[in-house]
């Protein structure tokens, strides 16, 4: 045994000290785990979004549940501080060959709370012989907005 490994084992027990931790140049030492200069802990940062930056598009692209999900819009963009119009939402499903488009157009606006304006629908592909993937394509409606 040579004395570096020796002197190693001694610092690196005292930095392990009962749970305590230490940061040396930069350097976050929590028990045994050490990071370089350039390495980030997770959730360490902030997020630093710009009051100007904008979504245009958001994509559901889970098509067994996205529909399920569209009622996480309802009040989620408060209008007065939104500006310009509001993002396009495209929303995957599946569509079976008993179903129609006018169909999955009312579980998507019973889900938003809103009527749906102006809708596009694009076959994706069939999944099944009697099943389809498609995408539903519409713009947020402005009564999903919460006016406070």
């Amino acid at each position: 045994m040579n004395v570096n490994s020796v002197k190693r084992r001694a610092e690196s027990s005292q930095e392990e000290g009962e749970g305590r931790s230490a940061v040396n140049d930069g350097v976050c030492v929590a028990g045994r785990r050490k990071r370089g200069p350039n390495k980030r802990v997770k959730g360490s940062e902030s997020l630093n979004t710009k009051p100007s930056e904008h979504v245009d598009h958001v994509i559901m692209n889970l098509p067994a549940s996205a529909l399920e999900f569209l009622d996480a819009f309802r009040g989620l963009i408060r209008r007065r501080y939104w500006k310009g119009s509001l993002p396009w939402i495209h929303c995957y499903c599946f569509i079976r060959a008993s179903e129609t488009e006018d169909y999955i157009i009312s579980v998507a606006e019973s889900a938003l709370g809103a009527k749906v304006q102006n809708p596009v629908f694009h076959r994706v592909r069939d999944v099944a012989p009697n099943k389809a993937m498609f995408c539903l394509s519409f713009r947020l409606p402005e009564e999903t907005c919460s006016d406070d």
